[in-house]
């Protein structure tokens, strides 16, 4: 059962697989629980087949009040400031400190702050973010609505 309302903050959609499968799968979770706020913030979205899941624009997530789904550095970044989130929940399917090897620990701690949980797409990033951070909620291989719903 599904405590708080969820948003899931996708910076851009594209016309792939990958967010076609994400989409499906928020969809199912609506369709699971019809008396929540289930909705996805977004800046750019090239989808054309969104699956009757709700999309607004990024700025209407500050007002969003509930637990938030974030899927990469950016969105880690831009809901920083966010004042009614209950619980941001990072979906880790890489390490994005070994792409920009210039910065130091102390600037990945500052935006990876305490408040953040992660959940990781294997075992391999569980273990990783583990010994660099905390222990990840659970591991999510494929994004599915039935382990979003054990997560929360």
């Amino acid at each position: 059962m599904i405590k708080n309302n969820i948003g899931f903050l996708l910076t851009s959609i594209d016309n792939t697989e990958i967010y076609d499968h994400i989409l499906k799968q928020i969809h199912l979770l609506i369709d699971n629980n019809p008396y929540k706020e289930i909705v996805v913030f977004n800046s750019s979205c090239d989808k054309i087949t969104t699956h009757n899941v709700p999309i607004l624009h990024l700025n209407h997530a500050k007002f969003f009040t509930g637990d938030l789904w974030l899927f990469d550095l950016t969105s880690v970044i831009v809901s920083k400031n966010f004042p009614n989130i209950q619980r941001k929940i990072l979906y880790c399917n890489d390490m994005p400190w070994i792409k920009n090897r210039t910065n130091y620990y102390s600037e990945w701690q500052k935006i990876y702050d305490p408040g953040l949980e992660f959940v990781t797409a294997n075992q391999y990033l569980y273990d990783i973010y583990s010994i660099c951070w905390k222990n990840p909620l659970d591991i999510m291989e494929q994004f599915n609505y039935e382990k979003i719903q054990h997560i929360l």
